[in-house]
């Protein structure tokens, strides 16, 4: 059994070179480095198209270096190939850290204040208060999210495709319930995963259903906004302000009106890093279970998406 990483730099030599120290007896490639294509039967992807899979016809499993797996989902793959993803290896700590800076970021004023700074006026205002903060996806990463915002003092509003138990979070579940879930939020942070039931899930009518004027988060994947939908909500103040980390295009193409609209502040998809080390001992786990035949860590529901 053999494997490639399909990346690109600098994460394509790192990523060999730690999988090789954990798999000392096994020949890990790169893409530009393999001869026989029969050997591989395991391959990590990240950050590349999957077209290159086509090439090994006897891969096995496919796992992608992240949490995200739409960029392997959108390709044709064949229906035995197996698919797997990093779970937490260090990225709901790291998001939650985020999201709780993003929210102080709009309590506090921060956008406002860095134009009035840019006028040089100084106006103090009153700090905003988010009462309610519903997270949208709850899985490891949107659970740790949700738990450390009650911690916080945070009522917190959870909802998933199934229904998830959480201590003094409110959650809900299923489409028929997405109503009740938005009811009085004045923050909502998206966390689901992309497939094709999410979307542009989040919408015009989404952000009418929450408080007047409520705040919208985005460190989920791009493609769950709908762009333009947000774009109108602002301009009718059914939202205040939005924080985006990840966008439907990515990067961010120069021509955007996000890059100069003066309610969205953004980053360049960096809420949540994958730890390397903790995700290339993830991936030699899974090496030594597919060579068992045992259950592999976090397996990707090909119906479901994720």
């Amino acid at each position: 059994m053999s494997i490639v990483v399909i990346a690109p730099e600098p994460h394509l030599a790192e990523v060999k070179s730690k999988l090789c120290l954990l798999l000392p007896e096994v020949s890990v490639f790169t893409i530009n480095e393999v001869e026989n294509t029969d050997d591989i039967d395991f391959a990590v992807l990240w950050k590349k198209t999957p077209e290159h899979l086509k090439d090994f016809p006897k891969l096995k499993l496919v796992c992608s270096l992240g949490a995200g797996v739409d960029h392997i989902m959108s390709y044709a793959l064949p229906n035995n190939l197996k698919i797997a993803r990093i779970g937490d290896a260090g990225l709901s700590g790291k998001m939650s850290k985020y999201v709780q800076a993003a929210i102080y970021h709009w309590e506090h004023r921060f956008l406002e204040y860095a134009k009035y700074q840019s006028q040089n006026l100084w106006k103090p205002m009153i700090p905003r208060k988010i009462n309610t903060v519903g997270i949208m996806g709850l899985g490891v990463i949107g659970t740790r999210v949700a738990k450390d915002l009650v911690s916080n003092g945070y009522k917190v509003k959870g909802y998933s495709r199934s229904l998830k138990s959480i201590e003094f979070v409110y959650t809900f579940a299923g489409e028929n319930n997405l109503e009740s879930f938005l009811e009085n939020l004045d923050c909502l942070v998206c966390l689901l995963p992309l497939t094709d039931q999410t979307k542009h899930i989040v919408n015009l009518p989404v952000f009418q259903q929450l408080n007047k004027g409520a705040f919208f988060i985005n460190v989920a994947r791009g493609a769950v906004l709908n762009e333009n939908d947000l774009l109108e909500a602002l301009e009718l103040g059914f939202i205040s302000e939005a924080f985006l980390d990840v966008f439907e295009k990515e990067p961010l193409p120069t021509e955007h009106p996000f890059w100069s609209h003066t309610k969205i502040s953004i980053t360049p998809h960096v809420a949540s890093l994958t730890d390397l080390d903790r995700a290339c001992k993830q991936l030699a786990e899974n090496y030594f279970r597919l060579k068992r035949g045992d259950e592999l860590l976090f397996e990707v529901d090909r119906v479901k998406g994720y």
